[in-house]
């Protein structure tokens, strides 16, 4: 069993939304232990959200936030994490009830018996300030097996060459919302970090077949309110690969290590002692998609 904790970013997309049920049904089917949950931006209901979710799937999990200085978000895309906590909770969890998240992490992590994988699919900030807190960079040494980050967009990635519009992504949302949090995190962390890129999931389509579910399906709900039906797959895609590995599903570069430029921009040079790399899908999008959407039935 694997330990996990996610750090989400839930209210700037639903896909998050999606991560996290993935979390809770590999979680439901013995194969990942959730030790912990945060929150990694400023959005009012992105907490309650995820309490909301959580409780969907039978579980009581304490929330750690980030409570920092604003990122350079969308924050007008909070607002299908609200529609979902009010639609599915008569007293949404408050952001003022939780923990901030370097401290929960610590406390988190103290408790741990053994490792734990840190799934960041939002911003860097919140591992950042554990990181860079007093002990935080032994913690990560003694508890935090792998990082997984979804984010970055890695130009020399064979797969960049389907795309027309490439370069008008310099930058990866989740990279560049909050820029020197990325940089400083990437550039010091001293434990592997596998990267899930905004190519992994781009064309990897899923859980439109769920929006149906909605008024009972609050990550339904989610992906009805914000898309209508299916999502690109980032997140799910940096979870399933977190608990469950290469498998049939992907490949894995060569190691390396990844320089986050001052314009936001992913540059990775192959090293044989670099702790970073990079994944690819190795089953088609079509059989991603449909392996993924058997997880919500």
């Amino acid at each position: 069993m694997i330990n996990i904790i996610l750090d989400t970013d839930i209210g700037s997309d639903c896909d998050d939304a999606g991560a996290l049920g993935l979390l809770h049904s590999l979680a439901y089917s013995g194969e990942a232990c959730i030790v912990g949950i945060l929150h990694s931006n400023l959005f009012e209901y992105g907490p309650a959200a995820i309490d909301v979710i959580n409780k969907y799937y039978g579980r009581q999990t304490e929330i750690g936030i980030y409570k920092g200085v604003p990122h350079s978000d969308r924050v007008l895309e909070d607002k299908f994490a609200e529609e979902v906590s009010k639609k599915f909770s008569l007293e949404p969890l408050k952001r003022s009830d939780c923990e901030e998240a370097a401290a929960y992490l610590k406390r988190k992590l103290g408790a741990l018996d053994g490792k734990c994988k840190l799934v960041c699919i939002g911003q860097l900030s919140n591992a950042r300030n554990l990181l860079f807190s007093e002990g935080g960079a032994g913690l990560f040494v003694d508890k935090i097996e792998e990082v997984v980050i979804m984010g970055g967009l890695f130009r020399d990635n064979p797969d960049c060459g389907k795309y027309n519009d490439i370069d008008y992504w310099l930058c990866e949302h989740n990279i560049c919302s909050a820029l020197k949090d990325s940089r400083e995190f990437i550039h010091n962390c001293p434990v592997k970090i596998t990267f899930c890129d905004f190519i992994l999931g781009r064309d990897v389509k899923t859980l439109g077949h769920i929006t149906n579910q909605s008024e009972e399906n609050p990550v339904a709900y989610c992906y009805n309110v914000y898309a209508g039906g299916s999502r690109e797959s980032w997140d799910l895609l940096a979870v399933l690969y977190a608990v469950r590995g290469l498998g049939k599903t992907f490949n894995e570069s060569e190691k390396g290590t990844v320089n986050v430029t001052p314009k936001g921009e992913t540059v990775f040079k192959s090293e044989p002692q670099g702790l970073h790399s990079y994944l690819r899908l190795k089953l088609s999008e079509r059989e991603t998609e449909n392996f993924i959407n058997n997880f919500f039935k």
